[in-house]
């Protein structure tokens, strides 16, 4: 008895097993990545249009985030070159020329988080038929904290330089949280500096072209927003070389 009770629980795993194999089989074989935004652009400067595409399966049918993506670039011979980006949210695509040679780069912004206050960027060229991954400059690196008298100070790493902001605004709420008592800080509270939300092409007033960053500076979450650090690059010698940073007063932005 006991070897025919057995077999059969033997034989139902088998079958469950089976099933369960076929299953994820169909899912994995039906999830084809499907065009998200298509562009047309010449980019290796041959008077001919290449096609630009971002694809991209969502981690549900009507969900925002996207578990997979890739930039495809297909050619007047339908020949195509795919290159495998970051998941995330709402991806964006623009085409630039950041270094006036004439020659078409692709700019790609993927939201890390479904608010877009921060994000991952790509930069590519299409040269010989292939993706070039030029990249993109790191965030500037910055200290920021709270200081007594509902300040905050923000320095940039490198540069000897530091902004202080009165927060006075902000003292009852910071206050009812324990931050503060009476006007003095009870103990070291360290801002957020986020990733880029925002990275562009800009030219400056000596016709210098590069790119452009935007990173929010944050205290008690991420509605409590205390400043901006807007820095500019250029590219030199294949690497990034930044220009100037900005420490910008959110109240005057």
């Amino acid at each position: 008895m006991k070897k025919e009770v057995l077999v059969a629980l033997t034989a139902f795993f088998l079958m469950s097993l089976s099933t369960m194999t076929a299953v994820y089989a169909g899912v994995d074989k039906n999830e084809e990545q499907k065009t998200v935004i298509t562009q047309e652009a010449e980019l290796s400067g041959k008077e001919i249009k290449e096609t630009i595409k971002i694809k991209g399966i969502r981690y549900e049918e009507e969900a925002g985030f996207f578990k997979e993506l890739s930039l495809e670039v297909e050619d007047d011979l339908k020949k195509t070159v795919k290159v495998d980006l970051e998941p995330g949210f709402d991806p964006r695509l623009k085409i630039i020329d950041f270094n006036d040679d004439g020659n078409k780069e692709l700019l790609v912004k993927i939201n890390s988080e479904d608010s877009g206050e921060n994000a991952s960027f790509y930069l590519y060229s299409y040269q010989d038929g292939k993706l070039i991954n030029l990249g993109v400059p790191d965030p500037v690196t910055s200290t920021a904290q709270l200081e007594d008298n509902y300040e905050a100070v923000i320095a940039v790493e490198n540069e000897n330089r530091e902004v202080t902001f009165d927060l006075a605004e902000n003292a009852k709420a910071y206050e009812k949280l324990g931050l503060y008592h009476k006007g003095k800080l009870n103990e070291p509270f360290e801002l957020t500096v986020n990733s880029y939300n925002m990275l562009t092409p800009f030219e400056n007033t000596k016709g210098e072209k590069g790119l452009k960053g935007m990173q929010r500076v944050t205290g008690i979450d991420q509605n409590d927003t205390i400043a901006y650090l807007q820095s500019f690059w250029k590219r030199e010698d294949e690497k990034w070389q930044l220009v100037n940073v900005e420490i910008l007063d959110v109240r005057n932005k």
